[in-house]
């Protein structure tokens, strides 16, 4: 019986390189990763009447790093309408019914995932904010009474990127309802949580 011997070279090259593919494993596994961090980002939707804030919401939201998180808070808001029904006799009834319109605020915020940009964290905020207006927003006194009576909804929304440091505060967004003349200001706070 004949035995053949294997070269002991290509053997050899095969042992070193599983133990150092093994050794350099153990290195990965040993060293530690970084803390994981997540945000605490405060966003706070302000209303303007010229110079006089007349309101004023906070909302906190706790992002992962590299992840999304949201709040959703609202409800709805009936709205009346006049349903006129032909009957015999060429009579007309009205009857009241209700259509219900959602309000509130809905706020998205991602964060970026990646190391800090020149000390800046990259975040994308979305901001949809519908609410019952107030104020100077009524129709004229020539209008009918029901129209009178119809409330009038206030819709505003925004969306961006945002390169900010930790502790820092900055304006979002301004925007002026053109029906009303307010101004709905958006601010943003970021605090890295370690």
């Amino acid at each position: 019986m004949i035995r053949r011997l294997l070269p002991i070279a290509p053997v050899l090259a095969a042992l070193v390189l599983a133990s150092s593919s093994t050794l350099a494993a153990q290195q990965a596994a040993a060293k530690p990763s970084p803390d994981p961090i997540s945000f605490k980002v405060t966003v706070v939707i302000s209303r303007w009447q010229g110079e006089k804030r007349i309101s004023s919401l906070p909302f906190t939201i706790f992002v992962p790093n590299g992840d999304r998180s949201g709040v959703r808070m609202g409800g709805q808001v009936p709205v009346p309408q006049l349903v006129v029904t032909q009957r015999e006799g060429n009579t007309t009834s009205p009857t009241a019914s209700y259509q219900y319109n959602p309000v509130g605020t809905n706020i998205d915020v991602i964060s970026g995932g990646n190391p800090p940009e020149n000390g800046r964290y990259k975040l994308k905020v979305t901001v949809s904010d519908n609410q019952v207006a107030a104020g100077p927003t009524s129709p004229s006194a020539d209008a009918s009474p029901v129209v009178r009576a119809m409330p009038v909804f206030q819709n505003f929304s925004a969306d961006s990127w945002l390169l900010i440091r930790d502790g820092e505060t900055i304006m979002f967004t301004t925007a002026t309802d053109k029906i009303s003349g307010e101004v709905t200001k958006v601010e943003v706070t970021l605090n890295v949580q370690k």
